[in-house]
């Protein structure tokens, strides 16, 4: 009814607002309800109860963002003040795990910014913006600039920053160092036939394919190994579940240990047959929630 609907607006309204501003400030220390602070209970509890009064069978019980209601709009105009709104461009690889340490920085800021998937075989692009075809790209303020974690630091510095600095975890850098090639042999082969953006014409995964071979093996051979290599995964990956804290790779909260290991953990879930262990299960789902980066096992190979 239209009651109903101006009543949910008013909710809605007033959680955008609550939402963000205790998302930022808490740190994104706790994920669960059960473990965060009263006033975010009660800010979920309005959630839910706007929730009640629209819901149909079938429907979506997942909060959005205010910009992504509007955005839904079929067929609407944007604003005055959308049209004449600077919001910064990033410009990556859905595949790339740098280009996903950068956005995951923009998700936890809870920061508008505009997504923009490259072709991968458009070379012109970031070459006017940095001189070389690198991503991440982030355009901001009229200038453009590179290097993922200069990118991470640059958004982070914006208001009060969240992240903690590294620990050091030359455990967690020894553990990937290890597995590196293993993880190679699981992910490049399925990264060619995968659904990336990025890979959108037959030129642009081509051009992947050309410039990312296989060290003493094919794409083909490393597929026809999988039960071998996806086996070796599994026992490894026991081991890393032991090295990080929780939904956060150390006590205390998101850090820049999380910005670089995450990513990379994202990638492997393009792998179909991954038996992750409960911890490092509920890691991925934390991170991908609070940095809003979906993971790719919908579309794992």
């Amino acid at each position: 009814s239209g009651y109903n609907t101006g009543i949910t607006r008013v909710f809605y309204l007033f959680f955008d607002f609550y939402f963000e501003y205790f998302m930022t400030r808490q740190h994104l220390a706790m994920h669960s309800l059960h473990h965060r602070a009263p006033a975010c209970r009660t800010g979920a509890l309005v959630l839910c109860l706007a929730g009640l009064l629209t819901l149909k069978e079938g429907t979506s019980r997942t909060w959005v963002p205010l910009v992504a209601r509007r955005a839904s709009e079929w067929g609407r105009a944007a604003t005055e003040e959308e049209l004449t709104q600077q919001v910064p461009t990033l410009y990556v690889y859905d595949h790339c795990p740098f280009c996903v340490r950068a956005r995951m920085i923009f998700g936890l800021k809870r920061m508008p910014f505009k997504l923009d998937f490259l072709m991968n075989d458009d070379v012109v692009t970031p070459t006017k913006m940095t001189g070389k075809k690198v991503l991440p790209i982030l355009k901001m303020d009229g200038e453009a600039m590179g290097e993922s974690l200069d990118i991470v630091a640059k958004i982070d510095a914006i208001g009060k920053p969240i992240l903690a600095k590294a620990a050091d975890r030359k455990d967690i850098d020894q553990w990937l160092k290890d597995n590196k090639d293993l993880m190679r042999k699981l992910t490049r082969p399925r990264d060619a036939s995968a659904l990336y953006p990025e890979f959108a014409t037959r030129a642009a995964r081509a051009t992947w394919v050309m410039n990312h071979p296989l060290s003493g093996s094919s794409f083909e051979e490393a597929l026809e190994s999988s039960e071998e290599y996806l086996k070796q995964m599994n026992d490894e990956l026991p081991k890393l579940a032991e090295m990080i804290h929780g939904d956060t790779v150390n006590e205390g909260g998101v850090s820049y240990d999380d910005i670089t290991l995450w990513p990379t953990l994202r990638r492997l879930t393009i792998v179909k047959g991954i038996k992750w262990p409960e911890k490092l299960r509920s890691y991925l789902l934390y991170m991908e929630d609070v940095c809003d980066v979906p993971i790719l096992e919908g579309m794992a190979i």
